[in-house]
This record gives structure tokens, C-alpha cells and sequence, in this order.
């Protein structure tokens, strides 16, 4: 798929295609798109932790790869997907508010958006035909409809953005997703600042008095710093031999407390690193209260470190006041920062207070970051407007003010920090985490059923509709949810199930000829009889379809494969009066010894399906994944 090529792994590109007038300069409206949207998402940027790349926009006036101009972002995400949900939610919100504007969203799989809702989505939609199809409108996903029949949709071309665009401000288009799609997708991304506030984890650090100021500065040097780290080549090992930057001349270190996600937090603790005896930076013993922090403050100040030594030398000679100074006269600064006080952003603060200067000197370095940057910061034809994460910690890193006394100060009186026993799971742990994502989208139908009757009813039926199913070509497919709450996959399709009994003997017959069909002088199991004026079960003249299979049954049933499935029970006989009892024939006694019982399909394919569960020992298998598919939990076995 083209977006599949065009996207790196583990990042997110967005375009944003606001309404542009036809006789204005595009560039300048462009521009003042830009300033609106930022003024209006960064306050979540700013207070949103980040893995490694925040949300950016730069903008491409020149019309290129069927797209008109827009404003374009790429966001490296890493080992946090919930860093692409967020951008998500940050377009979303965007669309919100500006009614005309369209966004296109993609990763490395393409249209992600409709993962998420992929029960719910058109037969005809697949990867293949998603192409420009899948966008972001007015707060909700639209999806651009096919032209023609299905047949037809795979040699159709897929639309052009401008086309797709057009089409979606056009009055009699119909492009919405279906509300269970919607429901699906919102599910996802409703409430991404409150769950990031949920996620997060407050630790204790013994760092270096530069690293704590740099970090404090710049918040979001935190993710590229633990990223640094956790990357580290035998290069970046060197350089930790010196620690010249960050920890030069063993620079004084005191305790501070950091805010991590937990993905940063599980990142860092997870490595196992000591440091060179020459950096002079001694750990104290495994067993020790304090040892969580200081390995955390060496791990944090290695990865800080990495950054600094890998910063271009040729770019870090300006001072980095400078840029952000030379901007007090930009008319651009002066809306954006009105912007952003009738947004709420300084909190209410004075002017002049030191949250407030705070709050002022990280908005002027996104500003700076956003609409002053140079060529050299383009990727793709994209200005993307941000300065590396190298650049800045190097800059810091000579330019930040450092006040060790009230350091040492407030580290006395730092909370505690936060329990970290989210970081072991257990069992009943791992069965919640597996059901919320199984019930993503399926409408809240995922009770669990605690009746073993109950359930052994629901796997059966589930399995039956599963093979009633009416798939295409390409490969079986689960009922939808309709069917799965009692009505047959055939049935919800529009389409039923039926065998032609007869007509299937026929052509199976046509194919072997009279292998088929045996005769009664070449069974064994039939010359025992001894009737011999009795028309023979086996007679092939006498045979239809279900006939023969339910003689095959018999003759089966005691062999090793019969003996396998599972019986039906036993019938219990007829009562009958004394005379009759008296007046059986030998024919009757001979029909009462025969213990044939027909085979109890439910309960086989039940048996099995339970074994294979079993068998999975916990582990992803075919068993628990169609069980899961078809919105089953069986619960954890409670013998020990």
C-alpha cells in the first residue's frame, strides 16, 4: 500500500487540508492556519509528556502527490502507541472547532484508523482499497464511499486527496462511518489528556544539579534522553567513559523529582548498566532505599549525556536566548501569545511571577521551534519546525542557571514516590488487561458467563454459526455481532446455508464411480446377519444421502475415530403392556442388543475445543483466538 511506504515504523504523519480562499496568497493563510492551530493545542502539547517527538506542523504550499497545499506533521512515536492516540485526539479536537478543515491520518499500516473499528466497517473496504478513502471531518471518521458495484472497486483507481476533500465538503456527499464505527474509534481516543494523567509516575532521581535544571527548562528532553539510553551503541558507551558534559569534574548531584509516563519509567528500570569506575559514580548496594533513585539519576544522566555528545558542533554556537529574544517584535509572537492568554495558558498567573516566566520562556521556544526554522529542518518537503533534541540539551546544557543551595533545599521536602507494583502483573492482572482490549468496539457484549452451562451453550452455538457462516473466496470469516448473540451468520449476511443432499451424492458419485457405493457381499460387518428376507440397511438402491451417512455412523462407531466423539445418551425404551412383551419377535430382541448411539456434535466440538484451550497453557493458540473472536471468555480453571 502507498501510505505503508511513504510512513517510517512506529510514526505518524498527518495532513490537515483547511479551506483556503481562491484569490489569496496560500502561503500566508497557511501561516495563519498554523498559528491558529498551535495556539490552540499547546497547552496540551506543552504539559504532555512525550516519548520522543512532540506534535508538529510545518507548511507545504506546493501542490505534490495529488494533495493541495496544506500543513503536514510527523511524529516518532517509539514503544508508546498512546503517543498516536494523542495526536489523534489533538486533530480530532481541531476538527472540532474549525468546521471546514479535513485531516488524513496514516502510519506504517496505512489507514490505523480503521483498526479500531473494523467490525463495524463495508465488506468492500480492505487495505487495498482504503487508499485515500479515511479521514477525519468535523470531529468524526468519514470514510469516502466506492463508486460502482464491489466487483468493480479493485480495478477503480483510488481517489486523489483533492478529490476525496472536495467530496467530503460537498452537501450531498454521504461519507460518515457507521455509528458503531464511530462508537469504536472514540472509544480510543475520547479522553487521551486524562488517561496520559493516569499513566503517569512520580520518582525520585539523584542527578546531577545540570541535568535536574536542563530537565526542569525543558521538560520534553525527558523521552529522547531515556531514548538515548536505552539505544546506546558501543560509541555512546565511550563517551559514558568521560561523562564530560553532564557530570564533569563529579558534579555535584542532589535528589529531584522527575514525572515519567510509565512506559518511560518501565523503560529506564528494566536496564541493567554500571557505570565506568573512572565517571567517580558510586551506587549503593541492590538492598538499599535509596538505590531505585540512584540508579535512575545515572541512567537519566547517561542518556542526557549521549545527547549532548552527539549534538552537532557547527549548529551550537548560538546562544539559545537569542532566537527566542529576537521574536518580541514578530507579529506572528504578539497573536500568539494573546492566543494563548485568552486560552488559559499562564494559568492565571501574574505577569512577571516565576510560573508565569516559566510558562512564557517554553511558549517562545515553541514558537521559535514551530515557525522559525530553516531549511534545514525540512524532511520531506515539510517544514517540520523542530530543533533535535541534541541541539537543545547541548545549548542548555552551557546556558542554564544552576542553584544548587535550593536544590538541596527541595530536597527535603520531596513526597514520596509512587508505588511501582503497576509494573507486576499477575494472572487475574493479564485476564482484565486481554478482556478491556477484547471489548474494545464490540458494544460493551463481553459479560462473562459464570454458568459452565451457560457457556458450554455459547461455545457450541458459536462454533455452529462460525461454520454456517457464508465466506467469499478469500477466506473464513466470523459472524458479525448480530450473530454471535444468537442469530446465525448465515442469517445476518441476508444469506442461508443449504445442502442439496441428493445433489452432492450425485457429484460425488460421478467423481469415484462405484467406489462409493459398496456392496453387502464385500462388508464383513453386514453378512452377519441372518435375516435374509429383511431389505438390507446397506442396499444401495434403498439408500439416500443422510441414510448412508448414518450407516457410515454405525459402521464407525467402533472403530478408534468413532470412539472418539462424543454420544448422544442412551434412549430409554418404549413401556409395553405384558402381552406385547410376550409376543416380541426375534427380530425385536436382535434390534434391542444394537447400543448404537448417534454422535453428539455440540458436545464433541465442545470437548475439543476446550482440550485445545487447555492445551494452549495460557499461551495465544487457535483455540483462545476464536473463542476470542467470537466474544467468548472462558474462565480461569480455579483448581489449583
Amino acid at each position: 500500500m502507498a501510505a505503508a511506504r511513504r510512513v517510517a515504523d512506529d510514526t505518524v504523519r498527518y495532513y490537515l487540508f483547511p479551506k483556503l480562499a481562491e484569490n489569496a496568497n496560500v502561503k500566508l493563510q497557511l501561516e495563519d492556519k498554523l498559528e491558529s492551530y498551535t495556539a490552540k493545542l499547546f497547552p496540551l502539547i506543552a504539559s504532555y509528556i512525550w516519548q520522543d517527538e512532540p506534535f508538529n506542523l510545518g507548511v507545504v504550499e506546493a501542490q505534490r502527490d495529488g494533495m493541495p497545499p496544506h500543513l503536514e506533521g510527523i511524529t516518532y512515536f517509539g514503544d508508546n502507541v498512546e503517543d498516536e492516540w494523542f495526536v489523534v485526539y489533538l486533530l480530532q479536537q481541531l476538527t472540532k472547532e474549525d468546521q471546514d478543515l479535513v485531516v488524513k491520518v496514516e502510519d506504517s499500516d496505512g489507514e490505523f484508523l480503521l483498526i479500531e473499528a473494523a467490525d463495524h466497517l463495508p465488506k468492500w473496504l480492505n487495505p487495498e482499497t482504503s487508499e485515500n478513502r479515511v479521514y477525519l471531518y468535523r470531529g468524526i471518521l468519514h470514510i469516502i464511499p466506492k463508486d460502482g458495484d464491489a466487483k468493480s472497486l479493485d480495478q477503480a483507481s483510488a481517489p486523489t486527496v483533492t478529490e476525496a476533500v472536495a467530496t467530503l465538503r460537498s452537501p450531498a456527499a454521504s461519507t460518515r462511518a457507521a455509528p458503531a464505527a464511530q462508537r469504536a474509534l472514540s472509544k480510543r481516543v475520547e479522553d487521551q489528556p486524562e488517561k496520559q494523567r493516569q499513566s503517569l509516575h512520580r520518582a525520585h532521581c539523584f542527578l546531577p544539579a545540570t541535568a535536574v535544571a536542563v530537565l526542569r527548562r525543558d521538560p520534553q528532553i525527558l523521552g529522547p534522553a531515556v531514548g538515548a539510553f536505552v539505544a546506546r551503541d558501543p560509541l555512546d558507551l565511550k563517551a559514558l567513559r568521560a561523562m564530560r558534559r553532564v557530570f564533569l569534574g563529579g558534579a555535584t548531584r542532589v535528589m529531584a523529582e522527575v514525572l515519567f509516563t510509565r512506559c518511560l519509567y518501565a523503560q529506564l528500570r528494566q536496564q541493567r548498566f554500571a557505570p565506568d569506575r573512572r565517571v567517580g559514580w558510586n551506587l549503593p548496594p541492590t538492598h538499599s532505599p535509596d538505590f531505585v533513585a540512584h540508579d535512575l539519576g545515572l541512567k537519566l544522566a547517561c542518556g542526557l549525556e549521549i545527547l549532548a555528545v552527539g549534538a552537532n558542533p557547527a549548529g551550537d554556537g548560538d546562544n539559545p536566548q537569542d532566537a527566542a529574544e529576537a521574536i518580541v517584535d514578530d507579529v506572528r509572537w504578539k497573536r500568539f501569545l494573546k492566543s494563548l492568554t485568552a486560552k488559559g495558558y499562564f494559568q492565571g498567573e501574574l505577569e512577571g511571577s516565576k510560573l508565569y516566566r516559566q510558562l512564557l520562556q517554553r511558549a517562545r521556544e515553541h514558537f521559535v521551534r514551530t515557525f522559525a526554522a530553516g531549511p534545514s529542518d525540512a524532511v520531506d518537503g515539510c517544514a517540520r519546525g523542530r530543533l533535535p533534541a541534541a541541539a537543545r540539551v547541548a545549548k542548555l546544557l552551557r546556558s542554564v542557571d544552576v542553584n544548587v543551595e535550593k536544590l538541596r533545599e527541595e530536597a527535603r521536602t520531596l513526597k514520596p514516590p509512587d508505588d511501582e507494583r503497576w509494573m507486576e502483573i499477575g494472572p487475574r492482572d493479564l485476564d482484565r488487561l486481554l478482556e478491556s482490549y477484547a471489548s474494545r468496539g464490540g458494544g460493551g457484549d463481553h459479560k462473562e458467563a459464570v454458568d459452565e452451562e451457560a457457556l458450554g451453550t455459547r461455545i457450541a452455538d458459536g462454533v455452529k454459526n462460525f461454520v454456517r457462516h457464508v465466506s467469499d473466496y478469500e477466506g473464513a470469516e466470523l459472524p458479525s455481532g448480530a450473530a454471535r448473540r444468537g442469530k446465525s451468520g448465515a442469517a445476518a449476511n441476508g444469506a442461508k446455508v443449504d445442502l442439496d443432499a441428493d445433489g452432492f451424492a450425485d457429484a460425488v458419485s460421478a467423481i469415484l464411480g462405484e467406489i462409493l457405493f459398496f456392496s453387502a457381499d464385500s462388508d464383513d460387518h453386514l453378512e452377519d446377519s441372518d435375516d435374509e428376507e429383511a431389505p438390507r440397511p446397506g442396499d444401495p438402491s434403498t439408500l439416500d444421502m443422510r441414510s448412508y451417512m448414518d450407516l457410515m455412523d454405525r459402521e464407525l462407531a467402533g472403530t478408534d475415530v468413532g470412539l472418539s466423539f462424543e454420544r448422544e445418551p442412551p434412549a430409554r425404551p418404549p413401556r409395553r403392556r405384558p402381552a406385547q412383551a410376550s409376543d416380541r419377535s426375534a427380530d425385536d430382541e436382535e434390534a434391542n442388543e444394537d447400543d448404537y448411539r448417534p454422535v453428539d456434535v455440540d458436545l464433541t466440538a465442545l470437548k475439543n475445543i476446550l482440550e485445545s484451550y487447555g492445551g494452549q497453557e495460557g499461551l495465544p493458540g487457535p483455540a483462545g483466538n476464536l473463542l476470542s473472536a467470537m466474544g467468548i471468555r472462558v474462565p480461569r480453571d480455579a483448581d489449583p
